[in-house]
Parts: C-alpha cells; sequence; structure tokens
C-alpha cells in the first residue's frame, strides 16, 4: 500500500467530512487494521494535517513580523485552514488586543483578507496568530474565531486553542462566560483555566504565575481528560504554551520569556502543528 496514498486519502477524508481527528483510530480500522502497526507514525500525521494553525512568537522588545506572518497565513491557507483567522498582541499600555474575522477569499492571482493590513500594524513583545478548520460546520463566522481575550490576576490575557474536547461544554463558570455559545469549546476552556488559575492564586498568596498555570491545566486534564488541548496563553509579558498528549512530546506546558535588557536573547516562534515547522520561517521547534 502507498504510504503517500493513504496520508492523501485520509487527509481529504477527514478534511472534508470533518470527522473527529481525535477519534480517527475508527477510520484505520475500516482502512488497514491489518498493519495498523506499521502505520502508527501516520495517526500523529494525519492529526497534525487537520488542526488548526496557531503561530505564538516572543520577542526581547516591541518587535514587527509582517514577511513572518504572511507566509504563515499563506500556509495555512494552503492546508485549508479557512474558517476564520486571530491576531492576538498588547499594546504599550499592556492593554491586550484580538482582532478577529472569517473574511478569506481566494482569488486566482491573491488572497483577499484583512488579515494583511492587521499584520502590517502590529508592534508587540508577544504575538498569537490562529487560522481555524472548524470541528463542527455550523459554528462558523468572525465570533468563533480566535483568540480570546480577558482580565485576571491583574493582568489582560490572550488565549487560543487547537484540539476538541466534547465534556469541557457541560462546565459552567461561576463568574462570567467568554462567548455566547454553549456548543463552542475552545472558550469553555479559557474560562475553566482562568477560574482555576484565579483559585490557586487565592489558595496560595505566595505561589508563582507558572505554578497557576500548571494548577489549572493539571485540574482540567483531571476533570475533563477525554479532550485535546494543545493552547497558547499569554500576557504581555510571558506566554505559555501546552502540548497535548496527543502530540509526540506528550502533555508538556512551556513558558516562554526574553530577556528585556541587552543583549537581547533570540526570538521564539512556536507553531504547535508540526507540519507547519517543516517551514524555514519558524525558530524554534518545541
Amino acid at each position: 500500500m502507498d504510504i503517500i496514498a493513504l496520508t492523501s486519502f485520509l487527509t481529504f477524508l477527514v478534511r472534508v467530512s470533518r470527522i473527529n481527528i481525535f477519534n480517527i483510530d475508527i477510520v484505520f480500522l475500516f482502512v488497514i487494521e491489518k498493519f495498523k502497526s506499521q502505520f502508527r507514525y501516520l495517526l500523529e500525521l494525519l492529526r497534525c494535517l487537520v488542526l488548526c494553525d496557531l503561530l505564538a512568537a516572543c520577542f526581547s522588545s516591541e518587535h514587527r513580523a509582517p514577511r513572518t506572518l504572511y507566509k504563515f497565513m499563506c500556509k495555512s491557507i494552503e492546508r485549508g485552514d479557512v474558517d476564520g483567522w486571530g491576531v492576538g498582541f498588547f499594546l504599550r499600555n499592556k492593554r491586550a488586543v484580538a482582532v478577529n474575522d472569517a473574511d478569506i477569499e481566494i482569488e486566482e492571482q491573491d488572497i483577499n483578507t484583512a488579515f494583511k493590513l492587521v499584520i502590517n500594524c502590529v508592534e508587540s513583545e508577544i504575538i498569537l496568530v490562529h487560522f481555524r478548520l472548524a470541528s463542527r460546520r455550523e459554528l462558523y463566522g468572525p465570533k468563533y474565531a480566535h483568540p480570546f481575550k480577558d482580565e485576571l490576576l491583574m493582568n489582560e490575557w490572550i488565549f487560543a486553542h487547537n484540539g476538541y474536547s466534547e465534556s469541557i461544554l457541560d462546565y459552567k463558570t461561576p463568574r462570567y462566560r467568554l462567548h455566547e455559545d454553549p456548543r463552542f469549546d475552545s472558550p469553555r476552556i479559557f474560562e475553566f483555566l482562568r477560574d482555576r488559575m484565579i483559585e490557586y492564586s487565592e489558595e496560595y498568596k505566595t505561589g508563582s504565575l507558572y505554578g497557576a498555570v500548571r494548577y489549572a491545566v493539571n485540574r482540567l486534564y483531571e476533570e475533563y481528560g477525554d479532550g485535546t488541548y494543545n493552547f497558547v496563553l499569554a500576557d504581555s509579558n510571558v506566554l505559555f504554551v501546552n502540548l497535548d498528549g496527543e502530540h509526540s512530546h506528550n502533555n508538556r506546558l512551556y513558558l516562554l520569556y526574553r530577556k528585556k535588557d541587552p543583549p537581547h536573547e533570540l526570538t521564539d516562534f512556536v507553531s504547535l502543528v508540526p507540519w507547519v515547522l517543516f517551514c524555514d520561517f519558524v525558530g524554534l521547534v518545541l
């Protein structure tokens, strides 16, 4: 059996039908059950191929990266992630900004989208970009695009998620909801993390910010372990990256921080989609 042909066929199948890729073992049972052990690496590859595209950058000082972000847009659209886009960044006064839309129009010689205008205006120490592949066709439009923003622990934060969780939809925050649609999992995940971080900070007055995020992530897996939780969470100073157990590096939480005083450290570019990391414009592979 030709592996390239098999990969192409399964990728087309899950993208067109929007099969839940996190249960894609079902597809393998029907297609290559006899040889499943020999093709296990395809499972991870296909999961990556049908996830949203997410890119985060952490700089030592305010920085612009329009060429990098434009290349990322082209790669994302080439992969078919055209169900919405978003850019998150921070102003000099530490206020978070999230610009979201779903206006992508692909013509023969050009791509029409306001994304190209936005990335030329962004200058920030932390930049987060998300191109969405909707897991459910009915959840489409600018209001479903990532990232989201919220204020907690005396800072403003931005959040973008890559994956899906069915059980998290049942979560009822004791605070305010970030999105009105009860079918949308990503805002529920952000609400859960926010609530647990606040819970941790109230219990451990001298606890660290990393400790709060780590506590929130651990509780997320304990209570809603059926989901997939690749995400980026950032305030104006630090950036947290969680790689889910579905990822080859398994469940790991990273904290990225760039020294602000000279000599400045190298910039970190992080993507949660390994297929995108093969491009030459990404500087760090986690």
